[in-house]
């Protein structure tokens, strides 16, 4: 009857371990960060292409994350990359397409961030990113995060600037988005971005200039948001390992 005491206070000492070890750094398809940083989860999308429809204004584009709570891929994701993908910013009112002095408002979004690892891009080598590796290839590559947008003001979930800075013209945006799936959604669903429109999971703001034409153009941004370390599987497993301990408790009185 000893031995059989002892494993119980060993599995729960153990699991108790675990379970204060799972509030710091959690790691989620492969992505680690520190849900306790100062900077929580927010980060530096260094490679961006986006793309306007001339016909319908629509917003779309892809790109890559390079930075996570001020460390780089090396470090947050150390044999993959994330990269993502946006579209369906809708214009709304009859301006389709930016010109200098222009503040246009879009309703409706998405976007959707994957986890590879078979990388082919990097982070300053905007030449290698492509429609195709920034998606989930085919479905070689795990949805990481799905995100809509979020009406900050009215119909509102992106506002995109545009101004002419000595002779090109510079987009900028300020936008929000809500969580609605993907491996990390447990982590982000965290309703803590304040808005003229209730609360949003992330918020994100966006820099491009010009590439050649009105309809493309090549940039970068930043997202802000807050995380948490999903607790609740081993809360849970604690919960029945607690009942193994009392049932072991409850054999060895019965023992006595």
């Amino acid at each position: 009857m000893k031995t059989i005491n002892r494993f119980c206070l060993g599995t729960l000492f153990v699991l108790s371990t675990l379970n204060y070890a799972h509030a710091s750094m959690v790691n989620v398809g492969g992505v680690s960060w520190d849900p306790d940083a100062l900077s929580d989860w927010s980060g530096v999308v260094g490679l961006v292409h986006q793309d306007i429809n001339s016909s319908t204004g629509e917003i779309s584009g892809f790109g890559r994350i390079n930075s996570m709570n001020n460390t780089g891929s090396a470090i947050f994701c150390p044999s993959c990359e994330l990269t993502f993908q946006f579209g369906g910013f809708m214009p709304l009112g009859s301006t389709l397409l930016p010109s200098a002095g222009t503040v246009i408002d879009y309703s409706g979004g998405y976007l959707n961030v994957f986890v590879d690892f078979t990388p082919e891009t990097d982070d300053f080598d905007f030449t290698k990113l492509t429609a195709f590796n920034t998606g989930d290839e085919g479905g070689a590559n795990a949805l990481w995060l799905s995100t809509v947008g979020h009406a900050f003001s009215g119909l509102t979930t992106f506002t995109g600037t545009a101004v002419n800075t000595s002779g090109s013209l510079n987009l900028s945006g300020l936008g929000y988005l809500d969580v609605v799936g993907g491996l990390a959604a447990a982590n982000l669903n965290t309703n803590t971005i304040l808005t003229n429109n209730g609360l949003a999971d992330i918020k994100f703001v966006t820099s491009f200039a010009i590439d050649v034409t009105p309809t493309s153009a090549n940039g970068s941004g930043n997202y802000q948001g807050d995380s948490v370390a999903v607790t609740a599987p081993a809360n849970l497993l604690l919960f029945l390992l607690g009942g193994f301990g009392l049932s072991c408790l409850s054999r060895f009185r019965k023992k006595q």
